[in-house]
């Protein structure tokens, strides 16, 4: 066991400790792997660099806050010699307080904490819609996990605190378990993207920006599917969605288990599948979850940014299964807490008059949906019928780019092969809607 302390570092939150670990850390590596054990006590941090077989271990009482002095104390982003069509935020690894590339058997657990203190770039930041799309720039501050191509990863019971860019990031990593994690952060929870073999379990996520969002971008210079994929028994609050596949879907997603959740004080959805970047996602099972003041249910879609190489198409949604959900309101607005995007608005977009939503394309339908004992209770109080639902294909998909649409209960677009079994939808105020709207359904059976 490799203790902190003994390498140089000092309790108390003033003196700069990632010399220290980093040293902890080499050595535990030099000697074949082992344990970096962190006492009960306070340590300033910046960025450490893991290596294989090293494993960290927070003790209770351990609190490791990430420095403020983003520019000095944490790495920059590495160089990226391949095209870049995400975000600077699921682009660069580096500018992490822990970081993993092309490492195996890592881990960090324990009851300890890690609190980044809420640090951007400049504390006088002016957010601009868009900061960052595609190129390096950004206003954010520091990841707390960015690992990157690293093979047997858990990451286990610690608590993590008020972090402004991703929370944890892995991409193309694989044998993945994360569990027992209390995550209230800023922008993103737990970020999946192509990676394989992955069991999120045990967690308690308060974000804002997504909870729980799996990726298949192209971090990794090639397009890669994110496959294999359980998330189960965790808690989730956003001011965005809490459980999303994409937005970034270039490579798509395969095998994904949703089961035995609660969402609750969620502004857009609660359960959301999007390709929208061309990627073809195929299988995808919704089950046991319980949800309360949600803007959307569940929002399955396929869109057409096509934000990637020149060519990119049109993707595919295949073999989604979304069964014995239970959704209750009213709703109440999400007020903006922790999204930094929009600091002059009190309250973000949402329309809270639908329910749950499974929109294709024209010639591009989401086939074989199965939705089995389905309760929606939504706000209603539509009193003038609507007659048209725009189509809005190259929109960034969030439930409300629709407006409001003409029923209050299920709206089904363009899809092929859908099957409803004990499903219902009611209304807390009066509405001249339907329960359900189909546009463009080939073989819908309800039962």
């Amino acid at each position: 066991m490799f203790n902190i302390l003994e390498f140089g570092a000092v309790s108390g939150g003033k003196v700069l400790c990632r010399e220290a670990f980093q040293k902890a850390v080499d050595a535990c590596y030099a000697a074949g792997g082992g344990t970096v054990y962190v006492p009960s006590g306070t340590y300033l941090m910046g960025t450490v660099f893991l290596k294989d077989n090293v494993h960290i271990f927070l003790d209770a009482g351990a609190l490791l806050l990430g420095s403020r002095d983003l520019k000095n104390h944490f790495a920059p982003d590495e160089e990226i010699t391949y095209p870049v069509y995400q975000d600077a935020s699921h682009t660069f690894f580096h500018h992490s307080l822990f970081v993993g590339e092309n490492l195996k058997n890592i881990s960090i657990t324990g009851s300890g904490k890690i609190d980044m203190q809420s640090k951007y770039e400049s504390d006088d930041f002016t957010p601009v819609r868009g900061v960052g799309v595609c190129g390096k720039g950004t206003y954010r501050g520091a990841k707390v996990i960015g690992f990157k191509e690293c093979t047997n990863v858990i990451l286990k019971d610690f608590s993590l605190f008020n972090a402004t860019d991703l929370a944890i990031a892995l991409a193309g990593c694989e044998d993945i378990r994360v569990s027992g994690l209390l995550i209230d952060t800023h922008i993103d929870g737990i970020n999946i993207d192509c990676c394989k073999n992955t069991v999120i379990s045990d967690c308690i996520i308060r974000s804002g920006d997504d909870g729980i969002v799996p990726k298949s971008s192209y971090v990794l210079g090639r397009k890669q599917a994110t496959e294999n994929l359980v998330v189960t028994n965790c808690i989730v609050s956003s001011e965005s969605n809490a459980i999303k596949l994409g937005t970034e879907s270039n490579g798509g997603f395969k095998n994904v288990t949703v089961s035995n959740c609660v969402i609750t004080d969620t502004r857009a959805a609660g359960l959301s599948v999007e390709t929208i970047d061309g990627g073809d996602i195929n299988g995808v099972t919704f089950t046991n979850i319980t949800m309360r003041n949600v803007g959307c249910p569940f929002f399955v879609i396929i869109g057409n940014r096509a934000r990637g190489p020149e060519g990119t198409g049109i993707g595919t949604i295949k073999n989604v299964s979304i069964s014995h959900i239970i959704c209750t309101g009213p709703f109440d607005k999400i007020p903006i807490k922790r999204c930094p995007y929009w600091p002059e608005l009190e309250y973000l977009p949402t329309n809270s008059k639908q329910g749950g939503m499974i929109v294709g394309l024209p010639e591009h339908p989401v086939e074989n949906v199965h939705l089995e004992d389905i309760y929606l209770q939504v706000d209603g109080g539509v009193d003038t019928p609507v007659e048209i639902v725009p189509e809005n294909p190259r929109a960034y998909p969030e439930p409300y780019i629709f407006g409001t649409l003409n029923s209050y209960g299920f709206f089904i677009r363009h899809a092929k092969n859908v099957k409803a079994v004990d499903i219902r939808a009611e209304v807390i105020n009066p509405d001249v809607r339907p329960e359900i709207t189909l546009d463009d359904v080939e073989n819908f059976v309800r039962v």
